[in-house]
């Protein structure tokens, strides 16, 4: 019982800062489309910087949700509304599922680690 409280503990802590870094890989892919031949240097460096603005709210956020899970898993879900909104992604499913729901189920799973913690009287399960 307690191995696999174990690695249940070390799955869901893990799991969500994962999903999170790969998630950032993942929208940082496009912020690529600005390159052109045509255009000069400093319009191509500023576009890209604007393009990866959402990855600098991530990482931000990553940064928070690793030192107070339940803070940043919060913040996250808070994120994922922004993004359906902003984004619209409620207009396409496929956008939504690429966009707005992988925001979604990394907050629900630092929140998910946080309350199984809390759960057990907020220790860990190590021995």
């Amino acid at each position: 019982m307690k191995n696999t409280l174990l690695r249940i503990d070390t799955i869901l802590f893990w799991l969500p800062k994962i999903l999170a870094i790969l998630f950032i890989g993942f929208l940082a892919i496009f912020a690529f489309d600005v390159f052109e031949p045509r255009e000069s240097i400093v319009y191509v460096i500023g576009a890209f910087l604007i393009h990866l603005i959402p990855n600098f709210i991530l990482a931000i956020l990553l940064f928070i949700a690793w030192k107070k899970e339940k803070l940043g898993g919060a913040l996250f879900i808070l994120l994922a509304f922004v993004f359906t909104i902003y984004f619209r992604t409620y207009t396409h499913f496929v956008n939504f599922l690429l966009v707005s729901f992988p925001v979604f189920l990394i907050g629900a799973l630092f929140l998910l680690h946080t309350y199984l913690i809390e759960k057990r009287g907020g220790i860990y399960e190590k021995d």
